[in-house]
């Protein structure tokens, strides 16, 4: 069969092709809504979590920390007295150690390291207010460092937060008040899984392809023989307008 280097070469490069849109086709309508649900159960349970320290609250004579403190916290908890903090159970949230502009509130709130939402609820002099963080938002990043969402509201494509409302990737709270939007990078970013076999795919279509052509030269009419540089030049051109291979920068050899 003097066709079949030719074949399987397509069959190589068919392959590529396919995986590459699985992975980078991406519906952000569906997984925005998957996002929402995820959100909505959190912050349920952030309610049911600020209500069991107010009943806890309510039954002490005075506030005693001990009572509040837990080994693995579900979320972040901040106690103030008169405008002043009196307790916290992390160290996470770059706040100061009175009152300012970001807390005690509620709703989405952008710190130094990332974006929260927070809840408050209060008890005669004192203000309750638990927390949980959406994504990291470091200055920088490095291989500790790094600016995803976090679980349980970790979403399948790279996406910066905006305060802004946008159709289709908002996020709501439970009370139907806007409270943010996920905003998709224009560039989405393969898992290193991915980029291995997007990887190994690419070179392998690569190798059939020169393999194919090698072995039948005596195929191709030498009149279109000088088209195959000019064909390799133009894809790499558009591959390199159109990022076709940044998947490669997670694989270890391009890192």
């Amino acid at each position: 069969m003097k066709y079949r280097f030719f074949l399987l070469a397509f069959t190589v490069t068919f392959s590529f092709i396919f995986y590459y849109s699985h992975v980078f086709k991406v519906d952000f309508n569906q997984q925005t809504e998957h996002f929402q649900t995820k959100f909505t159960e959190q912050e349920q349970k952030l309610d049911f979590f600020l209500q069991e320290k107010k009943v806890l609250l309510s039954r002490l004579d005075n506030f005693r920390s001990h009572n509040f403190f837990e080994e693995n916290p579900p979320f972040s908890l901040h106690v103030y007295r008169n405008d002043s903090l009196i307790f916290w159970n992390t160290n996470k949230l770059p706040i100061r150690q009175f009152a300012d502009i970001h807390y005690p509130s509620e709703g989405i709130i952008h710190l130094q390291n990332g974006w929260y939402f927070a809840k408050i609820v209060k008890h005669k002099k004192y203000i309750l207010c638990g927390s949980f963080l959406i994504k990291h938002d470091f200055p920088y990043e490095n291989k500790d460092l790094k600016n995803e969402f976090v679980a349980p509201l970790d979403v399948e494509f790279e996406a910066t937060i905006s305060l802004e409302q946008n159709p289709g990737t908002s996020i709501f709270g439970s009370n139907k008040s806007f409270l943010f939007s996920l905003l998709p990078n224009d560039s989405q970013i393969a898992s290193e899984f991915e980029s291995q076999l997007l990887l190994f795919l690419l070179l392998a279509s690569l190798i059939t392809w020169f393999v194919a052509l090698f072995k039948s030269t005596h195929l191709i009419p030498h009149k279109i023989k000088w088209a195959l540089p000019v064909l390799i030049i133009g894809l790499r051109i558009l591959s390199l307008k159109f990022n076709w291979f940044g998947f490669m920068g997670e694989t270890q050899g391009f890192q």
